[in-house]
């Protein structure tokens, strides 16, 4: 999900600013691991702006069956938006990239004067579990280089030690291998 807004807190119904979401929609559009956007084309047909789009989005809002549909995309104000943007799984290390690659084509086609957060449950998905591939990879390491020595110099026989450092190491790597 991606959160936009300008920087200056205006609406972001304005021709200019529908021009240029227009446009990063059809870049987002052009990702090959782009299955899918939500936005607020949606809801708001194409060359409504201004007060005139406004009024549109107002009376949508009274509606039930659309009022959720675009409290979803835009918030009362005008002033914040939310792209949905969907993709299939992508595991962990390509979905940094992809996150670049969105970051990067936001920045380029809407510039300095819209700030664009990547936000939603995908993202703090894919930090946690970066987060814990790092923890898992700092454990294993410690499990090596102190652990295992000090096992070593407590047993001194390659049987026992052998059979120690499988019953140490085998919990760590499962996961991690699962993981990765």
């Amino acid at each position: 999900d991606l959160d936009v807004s300008r920087r200056d807190g205006g609406s972001l119904l304005d021709a200019e600013s529908q021009q240029r979401l227009d446009k990063l929609l059809n870049k987002l559009g052009t990702l090959q691991e782009t299955q899918y956007i939500a936005s607020l084309r949606d809801v708001l047909p194409r060359g409504l702006t201004g007060e005139a789009a406004t009024a549109y989005l107002d009376s949508l809002r009274k509606i039930p069956e659309f009022s959720s549909a675009v409290s979803e995309r835009i918030n009362k104000e005008n002033n914040r938006m939310a792209l949905q943007v969907r993709t299939g799984d992508l595991g962990t290390r390509r979905a940094a990239e992809y996150r670049d690659a969105v970051l990067k084509l936001a920045n380029e086609t809407l510039g300095h004067e819209f700030s664009v957060k990547l936000v939603g449950q995908w993202w703090l998905a894919q930090q946690g579990m970066r987060l814990i591939l790092g923890d898992m990879l700092r454990s294993l390491l410690t499990a090596l280089f102190v652990v295992l020595p000090v096992l070593w110099l407590t047993l001194r026989e390659w049987r026992l030690f052998t059979a120690a450092m499988v019953a140490n190491l085998l919990p760590l790597l499962v996961p991690l291998a699962f993981m990765a």
